[in-house]
């Protein structure tokens, strides 16, 4: 088991200096979502109005979690031809190296989340109890995006036009999923259908714990882990398999 963290951190130094080596800030870059989400805070507030205070919250909280979704599974599938060597030390190298991706990027989104916290004690209405019920949905969140990475990486390996296609899917997905709105405003009938979504099923469940302070109900959490860990599981077991081919056309 150490023999593993020593791997995923070495993966995970090895990711960040890829990621900030050249840069003149170096890893000061790591804050770059408390300037973001102060910044989406302060000009949605201004732009709409203190009185629509709890939609501007939950807009720059549907934006923060989507942005860790679609920037480490990106940074994932983009980081493949600068790690040819790591992914050709073992058959678990696809896994340690998206791993490590996710690693980086779970360090901007707990500070994300810890600047979005801070902005609505401010603005209100302060988080209540119920808040810790939105520990669950953020860790499947974090299982979401490692399986979907893994399994766009296999993709690549497969097909040349991976990155291309997932580009055009995080640009649909992005309205299709309940980002910029809440999915009572989906309509009824259509509700099931986006629910099929896990980042739809997420981005609820952390809104209504956070923002509205209710208790998700255990039948749709439990959907929701299902979920998560299913593709978590695919992922892994196609990387796995795949780990040659992987390696090869890094």
């Amino acid at each position: 088991m150490s023999v593993a963290g020593d791997q995923l951190r070495a993966a995970f130094v090895a990711v960040l200096q890829g990621r900030y080596g050249r840069s003149l800030l170096g890893r000061a870059w790591l804050v770059s979502p408390v300037v973001l989400v102060t910044t989406l805070v302060v000009a949605l507030r201004w732009l709409v109005g203190a009185s629509q205070a709890l939609s501007v919250l939950s807009l720059v909280l549907g934006i923060v979690l989507w942005n860790f979704f679609a920037g480490a599974t990106s940074e994932g599938i983009g980081s493949i031809p600068a790690r040819r060597a790591l992914l050709q030390s073992g058959p678990d190298a696809t896994w340690l190296l998206m791993g490590a991706t996710v690693a980086v990027q779970l360090v901007e989104l707990v500070l994300g989340l810890a600047t979005f916290l801070a902005c609505q004690c401010f603005l209100g209405p302060r988080p209540g109890p119920m808040a810790v019920n939105a520990a669950a949905p953020l860790a499947m969140l974090v299982a979401f995006t490692l399986g979907v990475a893994l399994v766009m990486v296999v993709l690549r390996a497969r097909l040349g036009d991976a990155d291309h296609l997932w580009k055009l899917v995080l640009a649909v997905g992005f309205w299709v999923t309940p980002v910029v709105y809440e999915i009572r405003m989906v309509p009824e009938r259509l509700r099931p259908i986006v629910e099929l979504n896990p980042m739809a099923r997420i981005i609820n469940e952390v809104r209504g714990a956070i923002l509205h302070n209710v208790a998700p109900e255990p039948r749709h959490v439990v959907v929701t882990i299902a979920a998560c860990l299913a593709v978590l599981g695919t992922g892994r077991w196609l990387a796995s398999r795949s780990a040659a081919l992987i390696a090869e056309r890094a």
